[in-house]
């Protein structure tokens, strides 16, 4: 079953909002798909969530297993960079 990516807007203990993609020009929110989002933007997502809501496991495991994702593409890509190139 083909599901859309879940989207992540965390609330804080005052009930603000803070999407991981911050505000746009006008001060709007701007929510950025986990498919799109840096190592760093998850792991402070995962941060934000052990304070905001520290009891949703579901989102937690959703966050890490993106993190996974971001990491392995991360160290491929870095890894492909300074991969030595052999002459043919």
């Amino acid at each position: 079953m083909n599901r859309p990516r879940p989207r992540l807007s965390i609330e804080g203990p005052n009930g603000e909002r803070e999407p991981p993609g911050g505000t746009d020009d006008d001060g709007g929110e701007v929510v950025k798909p986990l498919g799109e989002m840096t190592t760093e933007e998850l792991s402070g997502a995962l941060e934000a969530l052990d304070d905001a809501r520290p009891e949703d496991t579901a989102l937690r495991l959703a966050l890490y297993l993106e993190l996974r994702r971001a990491a392995t593409e991360e160290w491929l890509f870095e890894e492909g960079a300074n991969a030595p190139v052999e002459a043919t």
